[in-house]
């Protein structure tokens, strides 16, 4: 399923929770998914000349131009479409908050349930229990 921001990928991040590695051991945190951002479609009048471009930045060319293309040839920006590309990192949340950060995904490593609380988000609380 795709979301606004992310991809949701249960086979790869099958855990209720993960502890982020450059967060310490406090707190577990959700992984919705993977980050995703939507892409333009850039193509050619002249040729089969085909790339992407990135909404933050990058990119790539799916097809380059033909050393045959027209002089006259234009390139075209298709805003319109719903293409999306993923960035490479995941969203996560913090356990017991909404708001998401984008990580790694090296960046996790899965928790047990026990390991923490699932209404506050502590590794190891007693409190709440």
């Amino acid at each position: 399923m795709k979301n606004k921001n992310y991809e949701s990928d249960d086979k790869t991040f099958p855990s209720k929770a993960y502890k982020v590695n450059q967060y310490g051991s406090g707190i577990a945190w959700r992984v919705y998914g993977w980050e995703i951002q939507p892409v333009t479609r850039i193509g050619c009048t002249g040729c089969d000349y085909f790339a992407i471009e990135m909404e933050n930045g990058g990119g790539k060319i799916i097809e380059h131009h033909s050393p045959n293309c027209p002089d006259d040839s234009e390139l075209f920006y298709d805003y319109e479409s719903e293409e999306y590309e993923r960035t490479g990192n995941i969203i996560c949340v913090m356990v017991g908050d909404d708001r998401q950060f984008s990580f790694d995904s090296e960046d996790v490593t899965p928790l047990n349930d026990g390991d923490y609380c699932s209404e506050c988000g502590q590794i190891g609380c007693k409190a709440c229990g």
